[in-house]
């Protein structure tokens, strides 16, 4: 910008003074332009932060609002549709007041099909066993693209970081009920596929996002059968 050269010589200059610097109107409307942008440029930039990464913190240092805002999603879900053909599957969580629909058989690596699942309950992975069949069974109410929809996408599991060892889980398969006591809970990558392969013994597996509402951890609930 205009005028140029050097203002101060550390050499040559007196140790104090003022300088004024005159600026025509173009100039001077370059100059406001200039600091608007960049003004306006840092709060996109510290608002975006904010939108992206303050979800996930929000969620690690203030677990009581957790609890609060779960009581939103405590009702027991109901699908007022038709019954699906095949396995009638359902969960119910009775230390989180929870209860929902089981979609048996989606892919959890194909979003086409996993997406809608879980838009009406919890997921049944593709390939893993069924209660009563002896093997690992995997569920999991995981998807979120954004964090203003968790709640819509991740209700019914968002609350499994509160379940402790000893919680009982029941899994309805048709009209007999299986029942599983929780053993631990594990925190792992969101790329780590290795908790679906198949096991010799039967458990299972409950798989949420975590923190909630993100998909950068994957929460593993692992319960035996009784």
């Amino acid at each position: 910008m205009k005028p140029k050269g050097n203002i101060y010589h550390f050499k040559h200059s007196l140790p104090r003074g003022e300088v004024t610097i005159w600026l025509d109107k173009k100039q001077k409307k370059k100059y406001l332009f200039l600091h608007w942008l960049g003004a306006n440029m840092a709060s996109v930039s510290m608002a975006s932060l904010v939108f992206f990464y303050g979800t996930p913190l929000f969620w690690e240092t203030k677990p009581e609002v957790v609890a609060q805002s779960a009581q939103l999603v405590e009702t027991p879900v109901e699908i007022a549709e038709e019954k699906p053909q095949g396995n009638e599957l359902s969960i119910t969580i009775p230390s989180l007041n929870a209860s929902a629909r089981v979609v048996a058989n989606v892919d959890p690596f194909n979003e086409d099909e996993y997406l809608p699942a879980l838009k009406l309950g919890v997921a049944h992975a593709k390939g893993t066993a069924l209660p009563g069949e002896g093997r690992r069974i995997y569920l999991f109410a995981h998807s979120t693209n954004s964090p203003l929809n968790f709640t819509q996408f991740n209700a019914i599991f968002y609350r499994l970081r509160e379940l402790k060892s000893g919680d009982v889980v029941t899994i309805r398969v048709n009209s007999r009920d299986y029942t599983y006591v929780v053993r631990e809970k594990v925190l792992v990558s969101a790329d780590d596929v290795s908790w679906i392969a198949p096991t010799e013994g039967e458990q299972l597996v409950l798989q949420t996002c975590d923190p909630p509402g993100t998909t950068h951890k994957r929460l593993l609930v692992i319960a035996e059968p009784v």
